[in-house]
């Protein structure tokens, strides 16, 4: 394994810069804002509902799995 040189700060964060862009344009931007616009609330009840649908595709899962023993 080479040892790279020692970089200056402004190519540090140029190549931070670089892997932020690549990971933003995967970001959907508008879904973010949905979740941000909702109240603490809204979004402790959404996670709750999404945990009990996990919760069915697992229990769904296992009966599968038994029934085809």
């Amino acid at each position: 394994m080479s040892a790279e040189e020692p970089r200056t700060p402004a190519e540090a964060a140029d190549s931070m810069s670089e892997v932020i862009a690549r990971y933003r344009r995967d970001v959907d931007v508008s879904l973010l804002r949905s979740r941000l616009a909702m109240t603490v609330d809204e979004r402790f009840r959404d996670v709750m509902r999404m945990q009990v649908a996990v919760e069915e595709l697992r229990r769904a899962g296992r009966a599968h799995r038994e029934g085809t023993r």
